[in-house]
């Protein structure tokens, strides 16, 4: 029995055996002559392993294999690869187009297309471009809502107009049905993504939560079963997500020296409280009342919400029902099994294969810049600082190489490279053809054209410059293939920056100290003087990195605590810049958290949770790593019968003091044993 090489090494022998064939190849022919397939394996086991080679190809790198019909010898089908059909078309970038393509690409870190943009970066890279995935000076951007369920599934049946079919939870009765839909556009909002699309069975557009879609996203219909849309009917149903609300006024009374920030959003009602030092009386307007009751029942006792009515009895329903959730026995779970999935081999779009997907885009690449009259000299170190890797890794790559070739591979039919192993030089000297640098697949353009829009909306990038020419110069080398990256709109932020973000950044890239009055978490004012690093969007919340000059240490903190921000004259000191996210540290308190069936969607806000186990009433358990216990304290307060604690016993009873403490404030009862 042949021993199977890499995956990587298998598909790169077939990418070489195929651009160099004259007459196409059988399946026979590449079975028995392509190294890495067994040639003693059964037909049904090479098909299997064939077709998904040539998928994700396609799909995953954007090399087209074509089929051909040999009416010659008995109708036989035979495959090629055209090598004008997979190369890069000519595209000059400045050094600036550069930097933002690199800025661009950050943007779908820990997101859905995070593969297709890092893949993307390295096919530039084959051209020559130190593209250095980066952040912005002084801004983090990240596109939201993380690795979105059946997301590569959606977006392939966008890109080739197949009606999709799937189970759907209603957001409203929580009843699960078929759904049958012509999928139209991705559009994230806040954490969560969106399927905008007509429903077939409905006869009407509609959107879909991918976080309610419940198991498997499947094809209905070949491709090219729907026409594609218009742009009127595009922004008749995507006026769904951001519909205009009413603006109203709260009456509210806040405990003295509490809820600094309803304080400074609001103004004193008149007349003012009766009695002068228990409570003062505020008006706060507001325009999303679901969300403005979250926030409220989060603050507990600290205020009491005296109009609208309805207003009010959204915040005391909140917190009885946190309190009875807390308050009530407790039973450690059984061991729960992760959330189910169908049984089915690896498809081309799986996350499994990515890693084999990268590896053959960066050898592809690696040959390509390699192969380039024009490049400099290059070494294992060089190679290794170009594409982002290590040194180690560029050997191993090296190495691959070499033994990869045409079939026969006798040494003229093999890669060649001269690698000097004392001064670490390595040259090509064959490249069999596959040279040229590889053409971007659909979706690696769909990732960097999205994330380049994405980009132009953030404080101090804007709609022109370096991030408007490279989206020209970019969606000319896609061709008509651009038309479908503008079916993904991608938020990195749920709300605009605010008035701070443009002044942070600016105090960023000055270097200056800025200072502010900070409302922590737990509802507690200080006042904080700080070199600032960087400022960072997560889609939920904008924050600033930054180092407490007090504490003597990194903090991170969230622009919409901070009153009264100052940048001042005195130059900042120099730091490391932290990692672009908003983790707990080390130590953090773990939480285990129930999330009910109707609000699955809102385990794609809980930070630092563990993938989700399924519960026996259709919902999720998540561990979450907790960094304050006030965050979440407000969390559990403002979400409740949405989402409750399990463990640990002194988060549970914590929560049920503070819902308790808040309803005898508004003089409610408590939960009944």
């Amino acid at each position: 029995m042949t021993t199977r090489p890499d995956p990587a090494e298998r598909l790169l022998n077939l990418v070489i055996a195929l651009m160099n064939t004259r007459i196409a190849m059988t399946k026979e022919e590449i079975q028995r002559g392509v190294a890495g397939y067994d040639p003693d394996a059964s037909q049904e086991n090479f098909d299997r392993m064939f077709s998904r080679d040539k998928e994700l190809l396609r799909r995953e790198l954007g090399i087209p294999i074509e089929t051909l019909t040999d009416h010659v010898h008995g109708d036989l089908t035979r495959y090629r690869i055209r090598i004008e059909a997979a190369q890069m078309p000519p595209l000059e970038l400045t050094p600036a187009e550069v930097a933002v393509l690199g800025v661009a690409a950050q943007l779908w870190t820990d997101a859905a297309l995070e593969a297709e943009a890092r893949r993307a970066l390295i096919k530039l890279r084959a051209l020559g471009y130190p593209i250095q995935a980066h952040e912005l000076a002084g801004l983090a951007a990240r596109v939201p809502g993380g690795q979105a369920p059946q997301f590569d599934t959606i977006l392939d049946a966008i890109g080739e107009r197949r009606e999709l079919r799937f189970h759907y939870r209603a957001a409203t009765t929580g009843h699960v049905t078929p759904r049958r839909v012509q999928p139209w556009r991705l559009r994230s909002r806040g954490q969560a993504w969106y399927l905008v699309g007509f429903d077939t069975d409905r006869a009407a557009p509609r959107l879909f939560r991918l976080s309610r879609i419940e198991g498997k996203v499947r094809p209905a219909t070949d491709s090219g079963a729907f026409a594609p849309p218009t742009r009127e009917q595009i922004a008749d149903a995507m006026a769904g997500i951001d519909l205009p609300r009413e603006t109203r006024t709260a009456q509210l009374a806040l405990a003295p020296g509490r809820a600094s920030l309803l304080r400074a959003r609001g103004t004193p009602a008149d007349p003012p409280h009766p009695h002068p030092g228990i409570r003062d009386l505020v008006n706060v307007a507001f325009d999303d009342p679901e969300a403005f009751a979250v926030e409220l029942a989060g603050l507990a006792d600290a205020v009491i919400v005296l109009a609208p009515e309805d207003l009010r009895d959204s915040v005391t329903t909140r917190l009885k029902a946190a309190a009875h959730l807390h308050t009530r026995p407790f039973a450690p779970p059984a061991p729960a099994q992760p959330m189910a999935h169908d049984d089915e081999p690896a498809s081309a779009s799986d996350p499994r294969l990515r890693p084999t997907a990268e590896r053959v885009a960066r050898l592809l690449a690696i040959v390509g810049y390699l192969a380039d009259p024009a490049a400099e000299t290059a070494t294992i170190t060089s190679l290794a600082h170009h594409f982002e890797v290590s040194p180690q890794q560029i050997l191993q790559d090296v190495y691959l190489l070499w033994v990869t070739g045409l079939p026969g591979y006798l040494p003229d039919d093999l890669l060649d490279f001269y690698l000097d192993e004392e001064t670490d030089e390595v040259a090509l000297v064959n490249d069999q053809q596959v040279g040229r640098p590889l053409r971007l697949a659909p979706t690696e353009g769909v990732a960097l054209l999205a994330a380049l829009r994405a980009l132009t909306a953030q404080p101090g990038v804007g709609a022109s410059g370096p991030a408007e020419s490279a989206t020209a110069k970019l969606a000319d080398a896609l061709g008509d293939l651009a038309t479908w990256a503008e079916t993904v709109d991608a938020d990195v932020a749920a709300t605009p920056a605010p008035p701070q973000a443009a002044q942070l950044i600016a105090a960023v890239t000055s270097a200056r100290v800025v200072e502010f009055d900070y409302v922590s978490a737990a509802d507690r004012p200080s006042h904080r003087r700080v070199d600032p690093l960087q400022v960072l969007s997560d889609a939920e919340h904008w924050h600033l990195h930054a180092w407490d000059r007090d504490a003597k240490a990194r903090r991170t903190f969230r622009l919409d605590r901070m009153l009264n921000l100052e940048t001042t004259s005195a130059p900042a000191d120099p730091h490391d810049l932290p990692p672009a996210d908003v983790r707990p540290g080390e130590g953090a308190q773990i939480a285990t958290l129930r999330v009910a069936p109707r609000a699955r969607w809102l385990a794609e806000s809980l930070p630092n949770a563990t993938p989700p186990t399924p519960t026996d009433d259709g919902g999720s358990r998540h561990r979450v790593a907790v960094a304050s216990q006030a965050w979440l304290r407000a969390l559990l307060l403002g979400r409740a019968p949405q989402v409750w604690a399990e463990d640990p016993p002194e988060v549970r009873e914590d929560v049920a003091q503070a819902a308790l403490d808040a309803l005898a404030a508004y003089g409610c009862p408590g939960p009944t044993p």
